[in-house]
This record gives structure tokens, sequence and C-alpha cells, in this order.
């Protein structure tokens, strides 16, 4: 037998298996055609249910502040409406500046916590990259809105509690970074993922984005409350972003 045939015969088979495993690496290769734009959409769910909550938790924080003041709940129900009354006037004045000590708890839960967490953001986003910081900010909100769910179910179907309350639901958001680490982890994947001359296109549709589910959220408050009541105000906003979380 020819000696060169089996050389030739050998390269075939190389061949052969350089092809298969071609083969076998596109097949394996996860496709991200369908998720390309996922993040965009992520984000304008987490904007739209965030915003759409952010009229309603300040009334109910009212609300619940009137009756621990030992108002009446049919009292209570009128406050920070257009057609209050003097007296709902006068409770709003009184009951206001126990609200804006909760405001200030609140902002300082917001801003100390994010502040030490961005200290090591960059470090681990380096180390195992920016969906993990995504993910779990995603998940922060989404306990965040669940408690807010849950806390509204109570106060409004058993019994009221202490507007206080409200201000503890907002520790598992801020435990997982929070604003900062979200926007921080979403410019740098895009910056990652993006061709460079397709980025500030993509960096506009973000701000783009973010400003039509902070709009729509706000005008949809009002009218989705008339519709229904607070707690399935509170649960569709946290469908929306458990929805998020578990697509992500």
């Amino acid at each position: 037998m020819d000696p060169n045939s089996h050389v030739i015969n050998r390269e075939n088979n190389e061949e052969e298996e350089v092809q298969d495993d071609d083969v076998d690496l596109i097949l394996s290769r996860p496709s991200e055609q369908p998720k390309r734009y996922f993040l965009e959409c992520a984000l304008v769910l987490l904007f739209f249910g965030n915003n759409l909550i952010s009229t309603l938790l300040t009334n109910q924080m009212l609300k619940q502040a009137c009756l621990q003041f030992n108002y009446n709940t049919s009292v209570c129900d009128n406050l920070n409406q257009n057609e209050s009354d003097s007296t709902s006037k006068e409770i709003e004045k009184e009951v206001q500046p126990y609200i804006a000590n909760i405001n200030m708890v609140t902002s300082i839960i917001h801003t100390v916590i994010p502040a030490i967490l961005s200290l090591f953001l960059g470090p681990f986003s380096d180390t195992y990259g920016r969906k993990p910081i995504l993910n779990s900010t995603f998940m922060g909100y989404a306990l965040t809105l669940i408690a807010f769910a849950s806390v509204c179910f109570y106060s409004e179907y058993i019994q009221p509690i202490s507007p206080w309350i409200y201000a503890l639901c907002y520790i598992p958001e801020t435990l997982f970074g929070g604003w900062p680490s979200l926007l921080t982890a979403t410019l740098c994947y895009v910056t990652d993922t993006t061709e460079e001359t397709k980025r500030p296109f993509r960096l506009l549709i973000i701000e783009l984005i973010i400003f039509i589910g902070v709009l729509l959220g706000n005008l949809l408050c009002s009218i989705i409350l008339s519709a229904t009541n607070a707690f399935m105000l509170m649960n569709q906003s946290t469908h929306r972003n458990k929805h998020i979380y578990m697509k992500n």
C-alpha cells in the first residue's frame, strides 16, 4: 500500500475532526440575538414599576401616620385629596413632620449603604463580570417591592401599622446596591458588549427608555389606583419587577 495514502487519510481525518469541533462549538454557543435588547426591556419595566408606586407610598405613609395619631379611618382616607376639608388639612400639617422624619431616614438608608458598597463595586465587577451585579440589583428591587406589597396588604386588610415599616422595606434594595450599582453596572455592561460605533446609540436608547419608564409610571399611578386599590397597585408593580428577575 502506498504510504502517501496513509498521510492523506490522516489529513482528511484531522480536517473532519476540526470541522466537527467547529460545528459543535457553533451549536453549543449560546444565542445572544434574542437577548440583545433584554437589558433595555428590563430597565423600562424596573423604572416603570418603581415610579408606579412612588405617589402611592407617600399617601400610604400619610394615612398610616394619621391612624397612629388616633384619628378616624374615614378621616385618614381623605388625606392628600383635592377635595380635603379644613379638618383634613389641619391633620396633614400635624402628621407631615412625622413623615418628614421617616423620609429623612429613608434618604440616609438610600445613600449611606450604596456609597459603602460602591467602594467594592469596581474590583468585584472586574473579577466576576457585570451580570452578577445586575442580577443582584434586580433581586434587591424585587424583594423591596414584595415587602411593600406585604406591608400594604397587612395595613389595608388586617390592621394599621407604623409607617416606619415602609422605611425598613428599602433595606433589601440598598443592601444589593441600589441605583448606583444598577446604573454603574448597566453602563459598564453596555460598554463591554457593544461595538464602539454603536455604543453612543445604545446609551441614548437606555437614557430614553429610563425616561419613558419614569413618565409612564407617574402618569398611570393615579389611573390604576382609582380603578383598583393600593394593594393591587403594589402587586402589579411587584409582579413587573419579579418578572424581570426571573427572566434575567
